[in-house]
């Protein structure tokens, strides 16, 4: 697979560029900084890789939840490149992304992810292997049930919420979104036909929270 992945949904800028057994990477806490660096490093990623645009099968956007602007950065950033190049995109879930990148780290395919989604929430969702095991949700910390067995707790929502990792076996609060995990879940579910290449108009940000209006103060 040849492919091109971004994930700006949290405070670390993410891409990845796949040529076959190649692949080139960033991932970095650039918080802020998305919108005016994101771009470039998709192109010397591209230009280290000797890959064009037009090269590639498509495009993986982590697309959301996560902060709003973030989303809305990288989504932008997708649907610009995908249209000029006349290629299909996948989203994927950023949140599953960071479980899975949590996962292969640590050894254990059993991750419950979380962002602090602010106004007292979380974004979290469970997850095996980076595949969503129960509905990703926007809750209170204190509403949400923990599954049986052993499960990493990974991300921020994790820091800001130490009380909601009570029963983790382990806590990564600074687990972050991974584009090349996210190239990953997708090569999966292009092969065993789960999901398919999309057009980039039909690529939209999934925030979890109904109440985008407040998208100002919580992105």
């Amino acid at each position: 697979m040849k492919a091109l992945a971004i994930d700006t949904s949290s405070d670390v800028l993410s891409v990845a560029v796949c040529r076959q057994d190649e692949l080139l990477t960033f991932h970095e806490q650039r918080p802020r900084l998305h919108a005016q660096q994101a771009l470039g490093i998709v192109n010397d990623l591209l230009d280290q890789s000797g890959t064009s645009l037009q090269e590639l099968d498509g495009i993986v956007c982590g697309h959301g939840p996560g902060s709003f602007t973030g989303i809305r950065i990288g989504i932008g950033i997708t649907h610009g490149l995908a249209l000029g190049a006349d290629l299909g995109v996948l989203g994927i879930s950023s949140l599953a992304a960071m479980a899975k990148a949590t996962a292969d780290k640590h050894g254990h395919d059993r991750v419950v992810a979380a962002f602090d989604a602010r106004m007292g929430e979380v974004y979290i969702g469970t997850y095996a292997d980076g595949f969503l095991r129960d509905s990703e949700r926007v809750c209170n910390p204190e509403s949400f049930s923990w599954p049986e067995g052993q499960w990493l707790a990974a991300g921020a929502g994790f820091a800001t919420y130490p009380s909601l990792a009570h029963r983790a076996k382990r806590v990564i609060p600074d687990a972050a979104p991974c584009a090349t995990s996210a190239l990953r879940l997708a090569a999966k579910m292009l092969s065993t036909g789960g999901s398919r290449w999309g057009d980039p108009a039909d690529l939209q940000p999934v925030y979890l929270r109904d109440q985008v209006t407040h998208q100002k103060s919580v992105g």
